[in-house]
Formats: structure tokens, sequence, C-alpha cells
């Protein structure tokens, strides 16, 4: 597995944003910048599902992930002043 498709893509990697903040393969930096990439992701799906554009019968619930992720970012933004 390439980093940097971890790092672009990690919801097809990782199954929930906490995944990324306790592996041991990616330094801080690519951690915050694949949560941010999966947060990005979840605000391109909701903006398109608002919009008559998603293409899932059962979209995710993007409004929960993005919490779930921002409570990653959080964790891993102390685990750094650690």
């Amino acid at each position: 597995m390439n980093i940097n498709e971890k790092i672009k893509q990690p919801s097809k990697f990782y199954n929930t944003p906490m995944n990324i903040v306790s592996i041991k393969d990616l330094n801080h930096i690519q951690k915050m910048k694949a949560l941010k990439n999966w947060r990005q992701t979840c605000i391109q799906l909701q903006l398109s599902t608002s919009e008559g554009m998603g293409i899932h019968n059962n979209p995710p619930n993007d409004s929960e992930d993005l919490v779930i992720i921002a409570n990653a970012m959080e964790q891993l933004q102390k685990q750094n002043k650690n």
C-alpha cells in the first residue's frame, strides 16, 4: 500500500477516522492530512447529496461523520502536544 494513497483516500484503508489516530505507519502531519481529506470527502458528499446528485441509495450520515472526524483531529492534536 502506498502511503500517498492512504492520505488521499483514507476511507478506503481505514474503518474509522480514529483508526488513523492510532496507526503507526503515518506521522502526525500525514495523519492530519488524511483526516482533512476524509473531512473534505464528507463535505463533498453532503453537498452533492443535498443538490440531488447523490449516487448512494443509503448515503452515509455525513454530519455525524464530520463530528467523528473533528473528534479524531482533536485527539491527534492532543497526542502531538504530549
